[in-house]
């Protein structure tokens, strides 16, 4: 796959490269162990559960490796939900997270070769903008050398694939889509439908419950590494 996105973009004159950000190019797991452990400050039991938790116990949900341990009762499964969505959508624990093995290197690699890197991602500029920025930076992706672009939703209150939807007409005028990375079908299936033209790769099996199946143009691949 690598090899193809390699040759896509030297035959095109303004090749644009479009990513995903969270469970395509960085692994939210360590977010969600750190928010639970926040949240269990207090909270004998489930303090103690979650000191022996490990970012790889967790997958789409904050909830799940906790309940495959112990009962929840609904009032603490509740408060735990609520939490968790304040938290994760901020930028309070996004320095728990990690980036996927080989996503760096590919991403550095795309920017190289002469694509423009676009990082489409529905993180909200209004509580997460900044410190994304920085994440991606210090995790050693190209961000601020030329070339990059940081496409957050406006605010928190866009939905996530409409945002997507709009900013795809961005990232034409920047030039030929030749690529996307993405994690949800969803999304991969809007890309393959905007620019039938170009490679259109799903990353990893992480998904939202209940996506659709993806287009039989998608690519499918674990990682990078």
């Amino acid at each position: 796959m690598q090899d193809e996105v390699m040759r896509a973009i030297r035959s095109a004159r303004r090749p644009v490269v479009v990513f995903d950000v969270d469970s395509t190019l960085v692994s939210t797991a360590g977010r969600h162990l750190a928010i639970l452990r926040a949240f269990a400050e207090g909270r004998p039991a489930l303090r103690e559960l979650a000191a022996r938790l490990a970012p790889e116990d967790f997958g789409w949900t904050v909830d799940a490796p906790v309940r495959a341990r112990m009962d929840l009762d609904p009032e603490t499964a509740s408060a735990l939900q609520a939490f968790w969505a304040d938290a994760f959508f901020s930028d309070r624990f996004l320095a728990h997270d990690r980036p996927v093995p080989g996503a760096v290197d590919f991403v550095r690699r795309v920017h190289s070769a002469g694509a423009w890197v676009v990082y489409l991602t529905a993180r909200a500029a209004d509580r997460m903008g900044a410190r994304t920025a920085e994440t991606l930076v210090s995790m050693g992706f190209p961000v601020v050398e030329g070339r990059a672009t940081l496409h957050l939703k406006p605010s928190s209150d866009t939905s996530d694939h409409g945002h997507k939807a709009s900013a795809l007409a961005e990232a034409a005028w920047l030039g030929e889509v030749v690529a996307t990375f993405e994690n949800e079908p969803a999304n991969a299936n809007l890309f393959a439908r905007s620019f039938p033209g170009g490679l259109h790769v799903l990353v990893g099996s992480l998904c939202s419950p209940g996506a659709p199946d993806p287009d039989p143009t998608v690519l499918r691949v674990d990682g990078f590494a």
